[in-house]
């Protein structure tokens, strides 16, 4: 699909699940390490590896296409390789991060006990860290500015080797599109044989 809609394929992740999976068995560098889907994302980072980025923003056209997934196991991938890494979940629409990484002993995602806006905190996962942006910044109703964002993330490379961000698909808000321009690199994930070309190139 991304060598049809004129884009360079980096990696292709096998399907690794059926309808109606969760979220939090998604983690396939963790329980799964030497499986093909696993394979897939080390792909992936091979081919990253080739512009040295320091932050990677992940993104999709449209809802349930994968990106949540990727970002997910990108970032275990960097951490268990004994960088220290940093997890954005800037998706202002459906914030999901927490639930897959965050200790359950603290507290139910999003009772405000679990993860707190903007707050950096440690995960399940060694070398890994997490700052959910929350689903609004400010109690005006808008997400994260561009200025605030690109803040954050020059604060995050003082303290990080690197710096994965899941952000809104791209067809149903603009932030992603808004937040692209501070990352070091980006990646657009497609599902197979499902994303239009039309809608890739929105």
């Amino acid at each position: 699909m991304p060598a049809v809609a004129g884009l360079a394929v980096l990696s292709e992740i096998p399907n690794a699940f059926e309808k109606d999976w969760d979220l939090k068995d998604s983690v396939f560098l963790a329980k799964e390490p030497n499986s093909i889907v696993s394979e897939g994302f080390r792909s992936l980072r091979t081919s990253l590896s080739a512009y040295s980025p320091r932050s990677v923003m992940i993104t999709s056209p449209s809802p349930g296409e994968g990106k949540s997934f990727c970002a997910a196991n990108l970032a275990v991938l960097q951490a268990n390789m004994g960088y220290r890494t940093l997890l954005v979940d800037a998706d202002f629409c459906k914030p999901r991060m927490a639930e897959i990484f965050t200790d359950p002993l603290r507290g139910k995602g999003g009772d405000g006990s679990l993860t707190k806006q903007n707050l950096c905190e440690e995960t399940i996962f060694k070398n890994l860290s997490l700052i959910s942006c929350g689903r609004f910044s400010t109690n005006t109703g808008e997400p994260m500015n561009s200025e605030i964002f690109a803040q954050m993330l020059h604060e995050a490379h003082s303290s990080f080797d690197c710096v994965i961000i899941d952000t809104s698909p791209l067809n149903v808000v603009s932030d992603g599109l808004t937040y692209s321009r501070h990352a070091d690199a980006v990646v657009l994930v497609l599902e197979a044989g499902a994303t239009k070309v039309d809608a890739a190139w929105h």
